[in-house]
């Protein structure tokens, strides 16, 4: 008894999203132990969660869609309509900022929200790359927006000639810059920077994450640290 125990090993773990099957040998055969649970088994489908929960969620994401989406067109409106805002290079930043939180409200956050609900990704790959694209440019863009928009407050503040020198030229400068990091960022996984199971985890697992491949994530990581 003692001798079958010290020989049991672990043959086989599977973590796909089929139900994962331990084989473990022992001194009297081969005993299969099945894992109900799938390897994300922390994303709650429609049989999964009760509907009351479901509902619940599905409310309270819309709210939040349409929060996000109606406070960031009437900031843009705002903007457009009023001149004395429309003549302030420093408002361009907060426009821009608009736009790119306007086009979370849009893309980002009702896919993201379908995903949550259904628990499951079941729109294909193509989609998948384009939500994530999307999700990386606009919110790398609106937290360059925060930078931006905090230099130039603090510069308004402590360099005089900084205010004088504030021209729209300057600002629409600094704003191509931010978009075309954003851009740079969200389009390198399209370059190849990308994990080899990225299609696999779509179309087997049904989990649309951004790309798994380490220099990627550590280098995007460092981007925002520094």
């Amino acid at each position: 008894m003692i001798d079958e125990f010290l020989n049991l090993t672990v043959a086989t773990v599977s973590s796909t999203s089929t139900p994962t099957v331990l084989s473990v040998r022992g001194g009297g055969g081969t005993t299969h132990l099945v894992d109900q649970f799938p390897a994300h088994a922390e994303i709650f489908s429609d049989a999964e969660r009760p509907l009351v929960q479901t509902v619940i969620l599905a409310s309270v994401l819309l709210l939040l869609i349409l929060s996000c989406f109606i406070g960031n067109l009437f900031v843009i409106l705002a903007i457009i309509m009023e001149r004395d805002l429309r003549g302030r290079p420093q408002y361009y930043l907060i426009f821009s900022l608009a736009v790119a939180d306007l086009l979370v409200g849009m893309i980002v956050t009702p896919l993201g929200a379908w995903f949550t609900v259904t628990g499951s990704w079941n729109l294909g790959v193509v989609v998948c790359d384009f939500w994530i694209s999307v999700d990386v440019l606009v919110c790398t863009a609106s937290i360059l927006h925060l930078v931006a928009i905090a230099l130039d407050r603090y510069w308004s503040i402590t360099d005089i000639c900084y205010v004088q020198n504030r021209t729209p030229k300057r600002i629409t400068l600094m704003l191509a810059v931010i978009w075309f990091t954003s851009l740079l960022i969200s389009l390198a996984p399209f370059a190849g920077w990308k994990d080899e199971g990225f299609s696999d985890r779509v179309t087997k697992q049904h989990v649309c994450l951004i790309s798994q491949q380490i220099s990627y994530q550590v280098c995007f990581a460092v981007f925002f640290s520094i």
